[in-house]
């Protein structure tokens, strides 16, 4: 990889074709093809030598804070779109947040 700068599109694109993988399964409420999509536009778009230097990258930037041995919260990067993968992929089988909303009733209004 040259550059950083030279992998942003191919980045970007890789996370908007992800989004909306999320976007159909959540649309379908179906978890099953989620993980098979998502991964299959990682590998048409970045190499795995493309892949470990962004995580090596974010690792970097964003990994781990040694000062307090925490790992820091980021908006950006591989990292946080493949927990956002799991989150989705957690909701869709568990419901989890769902449930919590029902539970709560009138205390929760959906706008």
């Amino acid at each position: 990889m040259a550059n950083l700068e030279d992998a942003r599109p191919r980045l970007l694109t890789l996370k908007r074709r992800s989004l909306g993988v999320l976007r159909d399964a959540l649309t379908r409420n179906d978890s099953t093809a989620l993980w098979q999509g998502c991964l299959s536009i990682f590998r048409d778009s970045l190499s795995s030598e493309d892949l470990r230097f962004f995580f090596k990258i974010h690792a970097l930037y964003d990994g781990f804070n040694t000062d307090h041995w925490k790992q820091e919260v980021s908006g950006g990067g591989l990292w946080p779109l493949q927990r956002l993968i799991f989150h989705v992929e957690k909701e869709l089988t568990l419901g989890t947040l769902t449930k919590t909303r029902i539970r709560l009733g009138e205390i929760v209004r959906l706008v």
